[in-house]
């Protein structure tokens, strides 16, 4: 691989020529000064993706998180939230699908009440564990 320019290479121009005929160790320094300044932006454009790539696994991470806290939570609420709906209307068959709804509302009742009402409350990101 050349050091200076890329193995595709590129025409010189008129000035290049004539700095390379007059002045061979300027011509140098000036290839240098575009290899570093290169060098230098593919570095931040490399740093710029991993910072990108950091962020999207911290936000996947917050998002699985998250999406666990809010799992567990309606997990811990079906119990009492069939509790409650056994107490309140006994001899029903609360496994069928018509009175399932039934049992989902008892539920968001106890975690609005658990949380705070967080479900009509913006959320935050502290809110959510």
């Amino acid at each position: 691989m050349p050091v200076y320019g890329s193995s595709a290479g590129q025409l010189l121009t008129d000035a290049e020529r004539q700095l390379l005929a007059e002045n061979t160790e300027r011509f140098i320094a000036m290839l240098e000064v575009q290899r570093l300044q290169l060098e230098h932006a593919r570095a931040l454009d490399l740093r710029a993706r991993q910072e990108e790539q950091r962020e999207r696994e911290e936000a996947a991470r917050i998002i699985r998180g998250a999406s666990d806290a809010l799992r567990d939570e309606e997990r811990n609420a079906q119990s009492p939230a069939l509790e409650n709906c056994r107490r309140q209307y006994p001899g029903l068959n609360l496994a069928t699908p018509g009175w399932q709804g039934l049992v989902y509302l008892e539920k968001l009742r106890i975690l609005r009440e658990g949380r705070g009402n967080r479900f009509t409350q913006p959320r935050t990101e502290s809110s959510l564990f």
